[in-house]
C-alpha cells in the first residue's frame, strides 16, 4: 500500500528486474527546468513532498524516487526488509541511469539539476562524475562524502571488508533498531519537531516504508563510495556544470570536512556553504536553517534559467 497521495507516482524496472518506485511533478505554467531529486538512506518519496513543493513553487518540474532497498522499491533482502543493505555503488548507478531514461521519456524539461541528500547526494555526484544525466548543475544537501563513525574510518573499512569476506555482509553492523521507537528528543537529524513528527507519523501509519539499521555490506558501500568521490573530485574541476554543496554545521552522520575537501579539489569552495548549527537533514531543518539551502539553490537556478 502506498502512502503517496498523488497520481504522479509510477513504477519502473531497475537493473536485474527490480521493481522501483518514482514520481514526477509539474509546476503551474511553463517549467524553468527539471530537478532529479534523490533522498538519503532510509528515506522515501512521501517524506520529500515539502521539498518537492518548494521546487514546484520555484517553477521546476521534479522527478524523485525510492532507491532500491528502501521506501516501496524492492528491498535488497526481501526476507529481512528492515535491514539497510547495499553491495556496491554500481548497482545504484545502473538503477539511476534507468531512472534518468524514465525522466527523459516522460519529458522532464531541461536544463536538468541533479539534487541529492546524504547518500542520495553521494550517488548523484558519482553519477555526475560518470557523466550520467547531462546535468547543467548539481546541488547537494549534507552529502555522504565521508561517514562519521564511532571508530576511525580506516578501521571501520578494514572491519567491513573482513566481515564481508567472512560472509557476514548481510549482518547488522551495529545491531537491529526499531525505526518506530525513536523520539524527537533522541533524534540527530533535525531541530524541527514539526518536520520530524510528520515523518514519524507517516512511518507509524505506513510501516512498510520504514528501514532499520545498516548492514556491514552497506557500511562497506558507504565508505568505498565516499572514498571514490574524494579520490576523483579533481575530475570536476573545469566542468561547465555548477557544483554547489550545502553542508550541516552540526552533522553527526556525514562528514562536513570531507565535503569541504571535495569542494576544494573541485575548485568550487566559493560554492560551498555550511548551515550553522544544523543537524544532518538540512532540507528538513527549521525554516531559518533550510532557508540557507534555498537561497543557495535560487542563486544556482537563476544562473541557469535567466
Amino acid at each position: 500500500m502506498s502512502a503517496l497521495e498523488d497520481a504522479a507516482a509510477f513504477w519502473y524496472e531497475g537493473k536485474n528486474g527490480a521493481r522501483l518506485r518514482a514520481a514526477i511533478y509539474w509546476p503551474a505554467g511553463r517549467a524553468r527546468g527539471g530537478v532529479v531529486l534523490s533522498p538519503g538512506r532510509t528515506e522515501f518519496i512521501e517524506k520529500y513532498r515539502p521539498v518537492v513543493d518548494e521546487l514546484l513553487s520555484r517553477g521546476f518540474a521534479v522527478v524523485t524516487h525510492d532507491w532500491r532497498g528502501q521506501g516501496l522499491s524492492d528491498r535488497m533482502l526481501p526476507a529481512e526488509p528492515l535491514k539497510g543493505h547495499a553491495t556496491t555503488s554500481e548497482l545504484f548507478l545502473q538503477d539511476y541511469a534507468l531512472l534518468l531514461a524514465q525522466a527523459e521519456r516522460r519529458g522532464l524539461p531541461r536544463p536538468w539539476i541533479g539534487m541529492g541528500h546524504s547518500m542520495g547526494g553521494a550517488l548523484t555526484l558519482l553519477a555526475h562524475l560518470d557523466r550520467l544525466g547531462d546535468f547543467a548543475a548539481v546541488v547537494l544537501s549534507a552529502p555522504m562524502l565521508g561517514v562519521k563513525l564511532s571508530m576511525p574510518a580506516w578501521f571501520a573499512g578494514a572491519m567491513a571488508d573482513t566481515r564481508c569476506l567472512l560472509g557476514q555482509a548481510e549482518a547488522y553492523a551495529r545491531g537491529a533498531s526499531d525505526p518506530w521507537a525513536e523520539t524527537f528528543a533522541d533524534n540527530e537529524v533535525t531541530h524541527d519537531e514539526v518536520c520530524w513528527r510528520r515523518t514519524h507519523d507517516m512511518l507509524m501509519a505506513h510501516r512498510e516504508l520504514a528501514l532499520g539499521s545498516p548492514t556491514w555490506g552497506w557500511v562497506r558501500f558507504a565508505l568505498k563510495s565516499s572514498a571514490e568521490i574524494r579520490r576523483r573530485a579533481h575530475e570536476l574541476k573545469g566542468r561547465p556544470a555548477e557544483l554547489r554543496i550545502v553542508a550541516a554545521g552540526d552533522d553527526r552522520l556525514a562528514d562536513t570536512e570531507a565535503a569541504r575537501q571535495v569542494a576544494r579539489a573541485a575548485d568550487t569552495l566559493d560554492q560551498f556553504t555550511i548551515v550553522e548549527h544544523a543537524f544532518h537533514e538540512v532540507l528538513m531543518e527549521t525554516s531559518t536553517r533550510r532557508g540557507v539551502f534555498w537561497r543557495e539553490f535560487e542563486v544556482l537556478a537563476a544562473r541557469l534559467t535567466t
